[in-house]
């Protein structure tokens, strides 16, 4: 099973994206008490050699000033769930995970 690292703060999303700059950042936009953001989650999981990425992600319903300004300084559409790729400091993927 990967680890994920949480993100909690406008600061922490501003530091991966400067990473993205020297490798691809795994984003997922997860809601916690969403049954199908749950399966998608697991499913990424179970399926993804995902140890060895940077696997980052946000719960947005607590976080929900991070998962808007994420969306704006990205430019993309709001979805949960989401998963987003990151390089070079701009989203190169995204797409719901259902």
């Amino acid at each position: 099973m990967s680890v994920w690292k949480y993100l909690s703060t406008k600061e922490d999303f501003d530091l991966i994206l400067q990473k993205s700059f020297s490798q691809y950042i795994f984003l997922l936009k997860h809601s916690d008490t969403c049954s199908i953001s749950l399966v998608a989650k697991l499913r990424l999981e179970s399926q993804w050699d995902l140890e060895s990425d940077e696997l980052y992600l946000v719960e947005v319903k607590s976080q929900r000033i991070l998962s808007n300004h994420i969306a704006e300084t990205l430019q993309i559409h709001h979805e949960s769930p989401q998963l987003l790729i990151i390089k070079n400091g701009e989203c190169v993927h995204d797409a719901p995970t259902f």
